[in-house]
């Protein structure tokens, strides 16, 4: 987005060589986030499900012992 509205309003001054430079500048120096938000993306995502899975067992496992615990105190 940043390149598009330096290219217009370069283009609205009348200097189109440095609109074009500073344009490639911008875009260049935005590449590599693109490319490091892309890749983090699906691993992010792998992460939340892998934690997600992993607290939803911890609190079953959680659920379970609270249950034995209760049924063994009742018992006594």
């Amino acid at each position: 987005m940043n390149c598009v509205f330096v290219i217009v309003l370069f283009t609205l001054n009348g200097v189109t060589h440095v609109s074009v430079v500073l344009s490639c500048m911008t875009l260049v120096g935005n590449v590599p986030f693109f490319i490091i938000q892309r890749y983090n993306r699906f691993r992010l995502q792998r992460l939340k499900k892998t934690i997600l899975r992993r607290l939803k067992r911890q609190n079953k496992m959680l659920v379970c012992t609270t249950a034995e615990n209760e049924s063994e105190s009742v018992t006594e």
